[in-house]
């Protein structure tokens, strides 16, 4: 999963809502998870398989996949079909299986365009595959045969393995693939691989949550990228025992950071609060509306209406800053609406000032925790 999450949309495709046989459940159901595999393998085969079947095995290994190593070595056989395929071969070479290590590692040495194998053995995460990875870009850095011309555009293998590495691996180098020479990022990454014996593989999470099969389950779909598992570990922390938990997640984990720093909002922390009201203000404002959306709180409407009239976009002409504002306005009339008993704007209201002095005239009386919607939390993984 990416390291950004759009709550909203990604909800509909979570098991949950998708009412697949993949939720952390206990005890889990090893038949039902082993027809699912069954299904993706059948679906590569006919040719009909889809991104998501990844998914679909990713969250297999994560619920079961020491007891499901038959089932997958089984699909991981049927060769050089990719999707839920290859995802099988990365599960168990996390699992330790020196097989599908091998196979993997083979594909990154032999693969003229390595791109996706390279990011595979990224997704195994392990400090051995993180390595792997390093390994050939110190390689193939001054091989000008990497690189695939395509005509007006070109494919840099070494380039794409980098950029994989910094937004999955957690407390890399502080690097820019932007801004300073490959080589100097390259080499960033091997003194960081090299300083310490703990990097180069995913954060441990299980090992910090209760000894709760459930809550341990979430944990490992977490360490596989699923950040949303975050948010049902955060309903079961009713002690909030897990705040720390969170916070190291938010500053070292680039797949999980997101809804991590939106747990720790809603949990209270001023200054995630305070960099979440700052993002209503940039281009990344539509993922700031829905996470504070989720959230859901009286300082969270708070926050959205008085958005609305300071509206600021640096750099761009006053046309689409009053383009983006209408645009801004309506989203925020959407989801202020969801999140009050009765909205003096409806969802669908014009974007208007006047729409937006009705909503600044409402916060002005003084609302209170009572004109909110109840939150309903249900488990998503």
């Amino acid at each position: 999963m990416p390291a950004r999450t759009r709550i909203v949309f990604i909800l509909l495709a979570s098991p949950a809502a998708t009412g697949l046989p993949q939720r952390c459940v206990e005890p889990p159901n090893l038949g039902a998870l082993t027809a699912r595999i069954d299904q993706v393998a059948q679906a590569q085969r006919e040719h009909r398989g889809t991104s998501f079947d990844q998914d679909v095995v990713y969250r297999v290994c994560a619920i079961a996949g020491a007891e499901l190593r038959p089932v997958l070595r089984r699909v991981a056989a049927l060769g050089d079909a990719q999707g839920g395929v290859r995802a099988a071969a990365i599960c168990l070479a996390r699992l330790g299986d020196t097989a599908a290590l091998a196979f993997l590692k083979n594909e990154l040495d032999t693969t003229r365009n390595a791109t996706a194998a390279a990011e595979n053995l990224i997704r195994v995460g392990t400090r051995r595959t993180t390595g792997l990875v390093i390994d050939y870009m110190e390689r193939k850095q001054n091989d000008p045969s990497r690189m695939i011309d395509l005509g007006d555009a070109g494919i840099d293998p070494v380039f794409n393995a980098l950029t994989f590495l910094t937004r999955q691996v957690p407390n890399g180098p502080a690097s820019s693939t932007r801004y300073e020479p490959l080589a100097t990022s390259i080499r960033r990454w091997r003194d960081w691989w090299a300083a310490d014996s703990a990097n180069g593989g995913v954060l441990a999470i299980e090992p910090r949550v209760p000894n709760d099969p459930t809550a341990q389950c979430l944990a490992r779909k977490a360490e596989w990228g699923f950040s949303q598992a975050l948010f049902d570990l955060s309903i079961r922390d009713t002690a909030r025992a897990l705040t720390g938990l969170f916070r190291d997640l938010a500053e070292q984990d680039p797949r999980l950071s997101t809804v991590a720093r939106t747990v720790l909002v809603e949990r209270g922390d001023p200054q995630e609060f305070a960099r979440l009201v700052a993002a209503l203000h940039t281009s990344q404002y539509k993922d700031a509306l829905y996470r504070l959306q989720y959230i859901g709180d009286l300082r969270s409407v708070g926050a959205l209406v008085g958005a609305l009239d300071d509206f600021v976009l640096d750099r761009v002409t006053p046309e689409i800053v009053a383009l983006e504002r209408r645009r801004f306005w309506s989203a925020t009339f959407v989801v202020l609406s969801s999140m009050v008993n009765e909205p003096p704007v409806a969802a669908t209201a014009p974007p208007t000032q006047e729409n937006v002095d009705r909503w600044r005239e409402w916060w002005a009386k003084g609302q209170t925790a009572d004109a909110l919607k109840a939150k309903r939390r249900v488990p998503v993984e």
